[in-house]
């Protein structure tokens, strides 16, 4: 016996006719006469009674049906499954992420990502040279860290660099906030708050170097968001990347762009040992199509040759470039 057989006897004992079951399977109505006489000649038995207009199931057919719809049953239920895992992935998700995403972007993001009570996503908040030993050692998925262009990174872990340009983040009812951009001159003499970590602030401090301008720091951090926070308390103002920028708006801060433009990076890491899942890539577009949404503008480099279509199709907004 063919499962097309059993599906067209089924269909004809729940819909009623030939031409109901025909319309369920989405068929021919010879198509399922044909099936149903190509059934009985494998069982050896009549299925229906054909001596009255309609088509009567004959009391071996009955006791035929119950067996049949059971199994007829749990295949509609695999055929459900098997559409959910198509549409939804279901399963787990290990991300590992530096502050500057894991304290409000990715969890904001998670809010629309999960969406089914099966998926269970796990978000480690490491500093980035963790999370690269998280990536090294095949311990997360997707690792999200800022690393120095100078750092070596194993055959074991490939890297996708995110690259984009700082913004100036400033106090409620700045003097500053009709300004189209932000420029160092504008900011001589003014309180500033920067950053312990002098790779960072040596960035920032060249820029009013070369502009011949100087400021006044009042305060410093470690991380981007404390150093935002300042700034929303009326601290002052300070150079910081747009997500956090972002994260802080809601907190009544603003935020232009800053010129001279200064870059900012982060590493996407993937463990070559646990290869991008459907998951994992799903997670990934929804990313990108949150930073599109928020308009930051943005550009893909040191991207290994096998993962170029793969980000090719997760960067499908005009914001994306996509680097060689």
């Amino acid at each position: 016996m063919r499962l097309q057989q059993l599906n067209a006897f089924r269909a004809i004992i729940t819909n009623g006719s030939v031409t109901a079951a025909a319309q369920k399977l989405a068929i021919t109505q010879p198509a399922v006469t044909r099936l149903i006489h190509s059934l009985e000649n494998d069982l050896g038995f009549m299925l229906f009674d054909r001596s009255h207009k309609r088509l009567v199931p004959t009391p071996d057919a009955r006791v035929l049906f119950k067996q049949i719809d059971e199994i007829g049953q749990r295949l509609e239920q695999l055929d459900d499954a098997i559409q959910a895992i198509r549409n939804k992935p279901s399963g787990s998700l290990h991300i590992a992420a530096m502050p500057m995403l894991s304290i409000s972007f990715i969890p904001r993001l998670l809010g629309a990502f999960i969406d089914q009570e099966s998926l269970l996503v796990t978000l480690r908040n490491y500093r980035s040279e963790q999370v690269c030993s998280h990536a090294e050692l095949q311990l997360c998925d997707i690792g999200l860290a800022i690393l120095p262009d100078d750092h070596h990174l194993p055959a074991c872990v490939d890297r996708v660099r995110f690259c984009g340009e700082q913004v100036c983040l400033m106090p409620a009812n700045s003097e500053l906030s009709n300004q189209s951009v932000i420029t160092p001159s504008m900011l001589a003499g003014k309180p500033m708050i920067g950053y312990e970590h002098q790779e960072t602030q040596a960035v920032i401090d060249a820029s009013f170097w070369s502009a011949g301008v100087s400021y006044r720091k009042v305060a410093e951090a470690s991380f981007a968001y404390a150093v935002g926070s300042m700034v929303a308390a009326g601290l002052g103002y300070a150079v910081v990347d747009p997500f956090t920028a972002i994260q802080l708006a809601e907190l009544g801060v603003d935020f232009k762009p800053y010129r001279p433009s200064l870059p900012f990076h982060f590493d996407i890491l993937l463990p070559v040992s646990r290869p991008l899942s459907r998951l994992g890539a799903e997670f990934l577009g929804c990313f990108f199509r949150c930073v599109h949404e928020e308009g930051i503008c943005y550009q893909l480099e040191l991207m290994p040759d096998h993962l170029k279509e793969t980000f090719a199709a997760l960067t499908t907004s005009s914001s994306a470039l996509v680097a060689g």
